[in-house]
């Protein structure tokens, strides 16, 4: 198996990948220090989310307010930790700038269709 030049399997070193998902909060600054440091850690690999989250959520979820939100809904936080495409494709760019391999789970069918 191969993950962008990467091969990966029983005969290949470990290989680390460095899962960022929505730490950043939503700062692309932020979320650029965090792949610069996976770097200098030694990971290969950047794991990011992408979320367009008028695709993956209903409108329910503008009401629901898990324990922890401090009173926001999940659609709030998830807007407000999700990156713009073009702060992604920045993301992107800078983590293959970092000689780091980018992936992301996408958490929507736009999503999935964004990153193809």
């Amino acid at each position: 198996m191969q993950i962008a030049h990467r091969k990966v399997g029983p005969d290949q070193p470990p290989l680390v990948i460095a899962e960022i998902g929505i730490n950043h909060g939503g700062d692309l600054d932020v979320a650029r220090h965090m792949v610069t440091l996976a770097a200098r850690s030694g990971a290969e690999i950047v794991k990011h989310q992408t979320h367009f989250v008028w695709d993956e959520m209903t409108e329910e979820a503008k009401s629901i307010l898990p324990p922890n939100a401090g009173g926001k809904s999940i659609w709030q936080v998830m807007e407000e930790c999700a990156l713009s495409p073009e702060d992604e494709a920045e993301l992107k760019r800078h983590t293959e700038a970092e000689g780091l391999i980018y992936i992301s789970t996408p958490f929507s069918r736009a999503a999935a269709d964004w990153l193809d």
